[in-house]
This record gives structure tokens, sequence and C-alpha cells, in this order.
């Protein structure tokens, strides 16, 4: 648990220092290191902006606790993300897991806001512990649905109602992935730089390739997704 419990605070310590000077962030559903990020700015002065999260609306209780915290916040409706990821600097969230080719899946709306963040030129950043990143070895992944009750949909003859609770952002809408060891960041050129020993890199060397070096660039080529590894501190 202490172990847990360190690499969590590390996690933290990365992205906090990643989006400190930030004075406008908005984050999508309710994610445990998220929060421990925001409870390191609270004395900031940093404006968060909150979405809903539907159908569970867990964004209100990130809300209240920013609220008690003194920390200024906006609540906004989940289909207000684009209009109001204009309004930001960055967007920050958690992840549910980490595909195996470094795509992110966590709660419904997540892909809408990367894309949001992307059109508005704002960086979208994840928050990831290392257990949550998926391995070849694992069963396919299953997008979960939910009791349809919770959307409160009216029964009508003809429409099905559907209540998937997770969507996938694909690693190019991505800019830093940030775990305990480090930030892993996947610059707007298409390079992506690591300054930690051991971080797992992207595309196509996501889960299989290690490095020990203090700078590590991938260059990516072509739509293939092919990634050469040079070690610039050589």
């Amino acid at each position: 648990i202490e172990r847990s419990r360190g690499a969590l605070d590390a996690l933290a310590t990365h992205a906090s220092n990643l989006v400190a000077n930030a004075q406008t962030i908005i984050t999508h559903s309710l994610s445990s290191t998220v929060v421990e990020v925001l409870a390191r700015l609270r004395t900031s002065g940093v404006h968060i902006i909150v979405t809903e999260s539907r159908p569970l609306c867990e964004g209100r209780q990130l809300a209240r606790r920013l609220s008690e915290w003194g920390m200024a916040a906006t609540l906004i409706t989940d289909a207000a993300l684009g209009l109001y990821a204009a309004k930001a600097e960055l967007a920050l969230v958690g992840a549910d897991s980490l595909l195996v080719d470094g795509s992110l899946v966590n709660k419904i709306g997540t892909y809408p806001l990367a894309l949001a963040a992307r059109d508005c030129g704002i960086p979208f950043y994840v928050c990831c512990e290392t257990f949550k990143q998926r391995t070849p070895d694992m069963p396919p992944l299953v997008l979960e649905e939910m009791d349809i009750a919770e959307l409160g949909a009216p029964d009508l003859p003809g429409v099905k109602v559907s209540n998937v609770y997770f969507d996938i952002t694909p690693t190019r809408l991505i800019s830093a992935c940030v775990t305990y060891r480090a930030t892993r960041r996947l610059r707007r050129d298409g390079r992506v730089t690591c300054h930690a020993c051991e971080t797992i890199l992207l595309s196509s060397v996501f889960a299989t390739r290690r490095q020990c070096v203090e700078t590590m660039m991938i260059e990516r080529r072509g739509a293939s997704n092919h990634v050469e590894l040079r070690n610039v501190c050589a």
C-alpha cells in the first residue's frame, strides 16, 4: 500500500509540475490521479472547467471537492466541452487503461474532449498509473455497456438505447502521458521525448521495448506508424 501511495504521489508531482503554469484547465470524469494533481494546485489560482460526466455525473463530485478547497471552477454539460475547451490552456484526464498501442481508454466523452483540444490547439495530457497499461497477452478489450435505466430515456418502439461507459482516444491526440516514472511527451512535430529510465514507449514499441537513457526520441514515419529509436544523449 505504501509503495502504491508513493507511486501516486510521484505521478501527481510530475503532472502538477507539467501543468503548474496553466491558468485554466479542463477535465472530464472523476479520476483519483487528477484529484491528486489538483490538490497540489489548490493555492495556485488555477481555474478548473469540469464536465458533468453523465450519466452518473461524477464531475459534480469533483466540482464539490474543488469548492471545498476554495478553488475556482466551472461545471458544464458534456455537450459544452467543445465550447469550453477553447477557454482552457490544457486538458487533463485520468485513464481507465492504456492499450498496447498507447491509445487511451477512459470515460465516454474523453475522445471528444481530445478532438476539441486538438482543434483548439491546446495540449491533452493523460495521468495513468502503470498497472493500468495493458499488455499484448491480455484478452481483447470490450467496451463496457451499463444499465440503460441510468439514462432515464423513454421506452419508445423501434428506439434502441445505448449506455456505453468508455471510449478510446487514439495516441495521435495525446500530447503527453504522465506515470510515476516520468512524463512521456508526444510533440506536435511527431516526436516523443522521455526523461526517465524505463519509460514505456509509444506506437509499435509501446509495451515491448525499453531503453535506459536520459533522453529518447522516437521518430514516427508515415501512416504505418513505424518508429525508429535514437539515443541522443550518447
